[in-house]
């Protein structure tokens, strides 16, 4: 009941408007309500409002450099100190001091909490006194807390927790009540309230049932029950906000020390993540705790739905399984409702919201949902964070997902939920969850298994990815020097009048993108380039265009939206983007530093797509990702495919660019470029460029495509590849697949003759546990051929950038010769007509008597004509 009055907040104080505590800030003159800027410690007579705040200490508590905990004093404008150690009554007895000062100077009826940030105001002098007790309590919460951190060698350098400060108190000094066994008395004293109900626990006395202890709370409307007192006692702080330590740092409560050090190291970002919702940890029992949070166990006797505790088990079953009785009823609607605290929640719904929004005005009920409101509103809304699981169709909110499942796919609630939930998987996404973590060790499976997804944020990806030097970001920033050369002018200078050629029907040239391409740097560039790119792939053009512009913008869009990289491969007509070896380790290498594995997956199949095998590096790294991605649960398996609009959704015709072509696809899937499978990609990879890796043994070679193969669904090709030579790893995960396949057919599927050959094959050499994976000897792999391969491609890509320099050079050379003939030519062709006028003129003057004599003839032959016509008519 009083554990929500403990919970302070950080930053401004919102006010709420007069309550039956009496709890307001008002000004005097107006009467309106209105927002006090500061803390009090002395005003002057004539004002009822605080003054404006001075600095200062950040915390109740404060320790010098021989490690003594020290008092001091947040009461506004106090400088105030006293051991701690000498006596908790010093500090209380200055606090009291503060408290008749402030009565002394302050009207009863308008009364504000010194504390620095709180600015409580109140209209009585017993909730005033009861609300700054509750400061004392907490200012002796957080020198325990301080004390506590001393103690620990781990956290005793520490010097903030990285959270807001939280020395507000939304408490308004109101009568806390105890309510366990119908107890009669109110508190206003929280330390008197929590010894009295310790007293409770103390006198209670225990049941016995089946021989055995049993321990009932009283607390009204709570049915737990346990077997030792003690475990009774810390369930009864859940009830009476009881708190055993405070953060010194920014003031918030916690019942026990341990939370308190969760606390420090929640805004420590580390190499541990949750493999469920991705979530990084610096401490192991801070992600085995938050593990429990996707535990479900409890499963409904009447619906089956599942929850992941018995408290939320319980209140589903009194909700939608009891019958509801006269007892509960709605006053205002009259419906029945289960217990008295769900028709007091409901009961709320006929109240007008008085929880306002600062940002759009909006109002709410509850303080949570508030929150989640604001939550929105700090999040890009143009950024799609949901996608669905059959089509890829991306969404910025779960709530548009849902609706998208129900109505196009018709999507039944998974089995277990009460509604629809979302994870978030590898690439940031969230999709639909299909199934609970129930059953087993689940916190040190989850850690294993967040274990092995965070190695690529801090440890063996960092280790062992490609070097720096491998980028050869000084070779090719050196272009800028060659462009300069060009005499192309400024960046954006440049990028603008290549883009005024495109425009009213014009062309540019493909040397012309070229260089817009290889001069852009910035991320406001990108849409321009692009733009660029596509209108020259629309052009004559098009056939022009130049490796070392899809380098550039490869570069480009790695350095500021590396995910657009994706879309510009799934759309090779609008703009034929398509990388060479050095572009495509650089990459790949990009995805799987920063820990996507499927988008670096899926970079690995376009290369496949491509046929560009002959470089050993790179086919090194397209397996590497490739197998890293087979190794996922079966759930995290996704790859970003082509997503394409619902039919259902409304389409602009004039915003979409078409172009028509003289042939139409033939329908027929071509096993390549129409494979829109994720495994079947994942396969073909591996089988591909496993058949072309040179650095490989003969035993890894084979397990490579076998692993392929299998993914392709190809078991006569994986028959052909059985060797006793296969590694084990391979093997069992193959197992695994292929069972995975036949649980997902349907109960009473059976194997197919070559899935159960090749079971009984596989099952002979499967790996036992701690067998080396794949990826793992692919790695090693890698690491031995690295420094040899890495100089290789990188001296090929330098030789390019100079072969690429000369070529631009050359191009622009014969464009700019181009435009001076063309200057000559129409100078020749408005001279050659100057000459012809002039020789018409002198022409005329030279056969003047023979222009006079047709001129005499024709005057003769119109009379003559004339008089035909008379005499005719």
């Amino acid at each position: 009941m009083f554990d929500s009055l403990l919970q302070s907040t950080g930053g401004e104080t919102n006010f709420v408007q007069p309550s039956s505590s009496g709890m307001f800030l008002i000004d005097e003159d107006t009467k309106e309500p209105q927002q006090s800027t500061s803390e009090i410690f002395l005003i002057d007579e004539d004002s009822k409002n605080p003054p404006s705040s001075t600095s200062s200490p950040p915390s109740w508590v404060f320790c010098n450099d021989d490690l003594a905990v020290w008092f001091s004093c947040l009461w506004h404008s106090c400088t105030w100190t006293s051991r701690a150690e000498d006596s908790m009554k010093h500090f209380e007895n200055h606090i009291s001091a503060h408290i008749e000062s402030t009565l002394q100077h302050q009207s009863s009826a308008h009364l504000f909490c010194g504390v620095d940030t709180c600015q409580m105001g109140f209209s009585n002098t017993e909730d005033f006194r009861s609300h700054v007790a509750l400061h004392v309590y907490q200012a002796y919460m957080v020198k325990n807390g301080l004390k506590k951190i001393l103690e620990n060698p781990d956290f005793s350098n520490y010097e903030s927790c990285n959270f807001p400060r939280r020395f507000s108190l939304f408490y308004g000094g109101e009568p806390i009540k105890c309510e366990f066994n119908q107890c009669p008395f109110e508190f206003r004293d929280i330390s008197e309230f929590v010894k009295h109900v310790n007293r409770h626990v103390k006198d209670e006395d225990f049941s016995l049932e089946d021989g055995e202890k049993v321990f009932t709370c009283k607390w009204l409307d709570c049915a737990f029950s346990c077997s030792r007192r003690h475990i009774l006692r810390d369930h009864l702080r859940h009830h009476s906000g009881e708190k055993i330590v405070a953060c010194p740092f920014c003031g918030q409560f916690f019942t026990a020390t341990t939370k308190l050090f969760d606390h420090l190291f929640r805004k420590v970002e580390g190499d541990l993540v949750c493999s469920f919702c991705r979530k990084k940890f610096a401490d192991t029992r801070l992600l085995r705790k938050h593990c429990q949070n996707h535990r479900a166990t409890c499963q409904c006797p009447h619906c089956k739905v599942v929850f992941k505790s018995n408290h939320d088990l319980l209140k589903h079953i009194q909700r939608k399984h009891v019958p509801k009785t006269d007892a509960h009823q709605c006053g205002e609607c009259g419906k029945f409702l289960a217990t008295s605290n769900i028709l007091a929640q409901h009961m709320a719904t006929h109240q007008e919201p008085t929880l306002k929004c600062d940002q759009c005005d909006k109002m709410f009920r509850w303080k949570k949902q508030l929150a989640n409101h604001k939550k929105e509103h700090e999040k890009d809304s143009s950024k799609d964070e949901y996608a669905c699981h059959l089509c890829n169709q991306l969404y910025t909110t779960g709530t548009t997902l849902t609706k998208h499942l129900k109505t196009k796919h018709d999507h039944p609630l998974p089995s277990g939920f009460s509604k629809f939930q979302y994870k978030k998987c590898t690439d940031g996404l969230k999709r639909l969850q299909t199934t609970h973590l129930v059953a087993g060790p689940l916190a040190q499976a989850m850690i294993v298994k967040a274990r092995l997804l965070a190695r690529p944020i801090q440890g063996l990806f960092r280790r062992t990815l490609l070097s720096s030097s491998f980028s050869l970001n000084e070779a090719w920033a050196e272009r800028h020097q060659d462009l300069n050369n060009l005499g192309l002018g400024g960046d954006y200078e440049w990028i603008a009048s290549v883009q005024k050629k495109f425009i009213g029907g014009g062309v540019g040239s493909a040397v012309d993108v070229d260089a817009a391409a290889c001069v852009a740097e910035h991320k406001d560039q990108v849409n321009d380039i692009l733009d660029l790119v596509y209108k020259l792939r629309h052009s004559p053009s098009a056939a022009d265009f130049l490796s070392s512009t899809e380098y550039a913008i490869m570069r480009l869009l790695l350095k500021h939206e590396p995910d657009r990289l994706l879309a510009l491969a799934d759309d090779p007509i609008n703009y034929g983007i398509f990388l060479n070896e050095h572009a495509a380790c650089l990459a790949i290498d990009h995805f799987l530093k920063a820990s996507n594995i499927p988008v670096a997956a899926r970079l690995s199949a376009w290369i496949m797509l491509q046929e560009m095998t002959d470089n050993q590096l790179l086919n090194l790294l397209c397996i590497y990702s490739t197998a890293r991605w087979c190794e996922l649960n079966a759930e995290e398996r996704i790859m970003p495919l082509p997503s394409f609009p619902d039919a259902e959704e409304e389409i602009n015709e004039e915003d979409v660019k078409t172009l028509k072509f003289p042939w139409l696809k033939n329908e027929t899937h071509d096993g390549h470029f129409d494979i829109n499978d994720a495994s079947q990609l994942a396969g073909k990879t591996l089988l591909w460029i496993g058949r072309e890796s040179k650095l490989l043994d003969e035993s890894t070679r084979r397990s490579v495509m076998l692993l392929g193969a299998c993914f392709m669904n190809d078991y006569t090709k994986a028959i052909s590849l059985l060797s006793d030579k296969n590694l084990p790893a391979v093997n069992a995960q193959i197992v695994s697949f292929i069972e995975a396949q036949i649980t997902a057919a349907g109960e009473g599927a059976q194997p197919t003759t070559q899935q159960q050959n090749l079971l009984e094959a596989l099952k002979t050499n499967a790996a036992t546990e701690g067998a080396t994976k794949l990826s793992d000897v692919i790695l090693e792999v890698l690491k031995k051929s690295q420094v040899e391969e890495e100089k290789l491609l990188a001296t090929k890509q330098t030789k390019e950038f100079g072969d690429w320099g000369l070529r631009r050079k050359q191009l622009v050379d014969a464009q700019a010769e181009r435009a001076l003939l063309k200057v000559k030519l129409e100078q020749i062709n408005a001279e050659l007509q100057n000459l012809d006028k002039r020789r018409e003129k002198l022409s005329f003057f030279e056969n003047r008597l023979t222009w006079e004599k047709r001129a005499e003839d024709n005057d003769q032959i119109k009379p003559v004509e004339g008089k035909k016509r008379a005499a005719s008519g």
